[in-house]
């Protein structure tokens, strides 16, 4: 059987591979290291070039996702203190609400006052369900925007391969080596 390496390189044989060797069928007696000519060796460093470029722009996309993230975690911070403000001023309102149905039940003060007080208290109401309701939108735009920054990977690169290994077809004995 003839022995052809898959490539063009430098054939290295095994220690102890010489003329008369006994082999067995699918035992390696060598590799062949390939040797790249100029055009291939463009090729790789062009291709190496490209993929660097694709994982910065991985990476800038990943920072352009991280900023967006801040942005919208700083927007719902902000909400949130507008929640807290508007539950304290559900709470002030309600006070007064109760305030002023105890005064109109004793005739100190116009039915007027009473229906102020409970439309703030209505208006305080919406303003913390809106503000909640903008903390849990903002939550959902966080973490869909998390989600999406799984879809930007960098490039894996392999090292090329340069050894390929020679492996006797059959079992014999090596009768002419042309290298």
């Amino acid at each position: 059987a003839v022995v052809v390496p898959p490539v063009a390189g430098r054939i290295v044989l095994r220690e102890g591979i010489t003329l008369g060797s006994a082999v067995g069928r699918g035992e390696q007696i060598g590799y062949v290291e390939q040797v790249l000519d100029v055009s291939g060796q463009t090729e790789l460093e062009s291709q190496r070039l490209e993929v660097e470029a694709q994982q910065r722009d991985v990476e800038a996309k990943r920072l352009e996702i991280r900023n967006t993230v801040l942005q919208l975690q700083s927007q719902q911070a902000d909400q949130r203190a507008k929640a807290n403000q508007a539950r304290t001023q559900l709470a002030q309102a309600q006070r007064e609400l109760r305030r002023s149905e105890n005064l109109v039940e004793v005739g100190a003060v116009p039915k007027k006052r009473l229906e102020e007080a409970q439309t703030a208290v209505k208006v305080a109401e919406q303003e913390v369900s809106s503000a909640e309701q903008q903390v849990r939108l903002l939550d959902n735009q966080i973490k869909q925007t998390n989600a999406g920054q799984m879809i930007f990977r960098s490039p894996t690169v392999r090292q090329p391969n340069k050894t390929f290994p020679l492996t006797a077809p059959v079992t014999g004995i090596i009768n002419e080596i042309k290298a």
